[in-house]
C-alpha cells in the first residue's frame, strides 16, 4: 500500500480542488446579487414629495408599475397607503399655457 507521506499531498490537492469547486457558485451568487441591486433602484421613481412640517413630508414613489405613498420623517418611512396601478398614458401631464396679451401675471 501507499506510504502516509504519500496520502498528505493527495489531501492537500483534495482540499484545494473542493475549495475551488466551492468558491465558483458563490462567485455565482455574489454576481447575480450586485447585479439585481443595481436593477432595483431602476425600477424605482419618487414621483411626487409634499412637506408637512420640518423634517416630515410625504412623497409617492412608483415601483413595478404600483404607486406607493409613504411618510418620510426623522423616526423612518412607513408605508401610508398603497394606490391603484400606475399607467403613463392615464397620468394627467402638465400643460404650458401660451400668455395672453394684457395677462396681470406679466
Amino acid at each position: 500500500m501507499g506510504n502516509e507521506a504519500d496520502i498528505l499531498p493527495m489531501w492537500r490537492v483534495f482540499a484545494a480542488l473542493a475549495g475551488v469547486v466551492a468558491a465558483v457558485p458563490m462567485a455565482g451568487l455574489w454576481l447575480r446579487a450586485r447585479r439585481s441591486a443595481g436593477t432595483a433602484a431602476a425600477r424605482m421613481r419618487l414621483t411626487g414629495s409634499l412637506p408637512l412640517s420640518t423634517g416630515v413630508r410625504l412623497v409617492t414613489v412608483e415601483v413595478d408599475g404600483r404607486e406607493y405613498l409613504l411618510g418620510v420623517g426623522q423616526a423612518g418611512v412607513q408605508l401610508v397607503d398603497r394606490l391603484q396601478a400606475v399607467d403613463a398614458a392615464s397620468r394627467p401631464q402638465l400643460a404650458v399655457l401660451p400668455r395672453v396679451e394684457g395677462d396681470a401675471r406679466s
